[in-house]
């Protein structure tokens, strides 16, 4: 009678479990449909998933106080003991996001403006409810050891990338959006008024070919994200009918990459994509004819692209490559490096947030935090676009270590496992592609959340 209790009490708390990263996983999707600002809804969707992860925790000492009538209270700590070595032993990285949480906080502490270090602002939830919520994340995509489950996460980040994706080819072709090409003729169906009528208006979109991510460089990890996960879900496939599917999913991912144009996830899909193709190789892993597909994919799509758009007009990856190595030619022959704007002006940031840094290296100013001296150090901007040093300058450069030592561990621990399941595989391109966009990009509340359940997902 206990063992059956036991262990469906074990299914609520998975299905619980689920439940909680599925709400980040249509989280995009719902935002298309949804006339509120993403702020808003990420801290209603934050609170919830908090408030679960206290229940689950309630109702975990609950059951603990219930042992104790039956058991000593020291085979009760025996068994704490044994659940937290089980939860932490396929992957110790966890209490290194752990540890970032509890600097989050104690630089919330510290920090000049408490309120918004704790709770962010509506635009921008950045304070420690942020990273409370991505602490939860991970810890219910970990817990999600049913297959079943995984498999259905996955389907949720398809169905959301395809529907995000479609919104995004909307505005790059003018129908929708600020992104109005007069010369281009409307080749899609045009949604503007059902748009409209869902409560999307014009101007609801910020700049460019966003989705609904208001940034195309914030659509660009998001894009990264995805492609990743079709990638470890195509070279795990077991039939032919999945298999195709996904390897036209990873062909449009990557169109829909470069149309986006952000260069930066570009290079992170294509260097990630490489990379395990190269490990598949080396390791001499079943798949590894399937690990190569998508690298051939990639350049293909690339190069069917460039020359496309090269009888009318220099493509945007050539441009992208031709600015690029302008920026490097430039930083490399400059005098005064801290002058130099290379790289849409991140190199400069770099150099001036590396400056703000050595004032507080321990502790940080705090989460969200960063307006007053971004100012000071004379940074058009309070975001570094490098998430290594925004989360150093914000909560200390122990955090900053502590989160990129945490992704890297995951990612070798996941390499290093024998037998991997597609989806955890999925996951592990994911987090490479999204740690190497990382470096150019942003620690943002909308984004960060994707990389956090598939840290959660990749635990076998």
């Amino acid at each position: 009678m206990n063992q059956s209790l036991q262990e469906k009490s074990k299914q609520l708390y998975e299905f619980v479990c689920f439940t909680g990263v599925l709400l980040f996983a249509v989280l995009p999707m719902y935002m298309v449909l949804g006339p509120e600002k993403y702020g808003i809804t990420f801290k209603s969707f934050a609170f919830v998933e908090v408030l679960i992860l206290l229940v689950c925790f309630l109702v975990y000492l609950i059951h603990i106080a219930s042992l104790l009538r039956n058991v000593t209270l020291k085979q009760v700590i025996s068994d704490v003991k044994k659940g937290l070595c089980s939860f932490f032993s396929d992957q110790r990285y966890g209490i290194l996001f752990v540890l970032v949480f509890v600097l989050a906080v104690i630089s919330a502490l510290l920090a000049n403006d408490r309120q918004r270090a704790f709770s962010g602002t509506d635009f921008r939830p950045d304070g420690v409810l942020m990273y409370a919520c991505f602490m939860s994340l991970f810890i219910f995509a970990s817990s999600l050891k049913s297959q079943k489950y995984k498999q259905a996460v996955s389907v949720c980040y398809t169905i959301s990338f395809v529907i995000v994706s479609f919104v995004m080819i909307q505005q790059y072709y003018g129908v929708i959006g600020t992104a109005q090409k007069a010369d281009t003729p409307k080749i899609l169906l045009p949604l503007k008024e059902l748009y409209s009528d869902l409560g999307i208006i014009t101007g609801h979109f910020y700049k460019g070919m966003t989705g609904t991510f208001y940034n195309s460089n914030h659509m660009g990890y998001y894009i990264a994200v995805c492609s990743g996960l079709f990638t470890g879900l195509f070279i795990k496939s077991e039939n032919k009918f999945s298999a195709t599917v996904l390897f036209i999913l990873i062909g449009y991912s990557f169109w829909i990459l470069i149309i986006n144009n952000t260069f930066g996830a570009y290079i992170a899909v294509f260097v990630a994509v490489l990379l395990y193709g190269i490990y598949f190789i080396i390791t001499k892993r079943t798949g590894t004819v399937k690990a190569l597909l998508p690298v051939l994919l990639f350049i293909c799509v690339s190069l069917s692209f460039s020359l496309a758009s090269s009888s009318t007009d220099e493509s945007i990856i050539q441009k992208n490559f031709v600015q690029t190595s302008k920026d490097i030619k430039n930083i490399a022959q400059a005098e005064d490096k801290t002058t130099v704007k290379g790289g849409s002006g991140r190199w400069q940031l770099w150099v001036n947030t590396l400056d703000m840094i050595s004032d507080e290296p321990v502790i940080g100013y705090g989460p969200d935090n960063l307006k007053t001296p971004s100012i000071m150090h004379r940074m058009k901007m309070d975001r570094a676009h490098n998430e290594f040093l925004e989360i150093s300058a914000a909560i200390g450069v122990p955090g900053g270590i502590f989160y990129y030592i945490g992704i890297l561990a995951a990612v070798i621990c996941s390499m290093r496992r024998k037998r991997i399941h597609s989806v955890s595989l999925g996951a592990s391109v994911a987090v490479f592609a999204y740690l190497i966009s990382s470096l150019f990009g942003v620690f943002l509340f909308y984004t960060a959340c994707h990389l956090f359940v598939m840290l959660g997902l990749m635990k076998e």
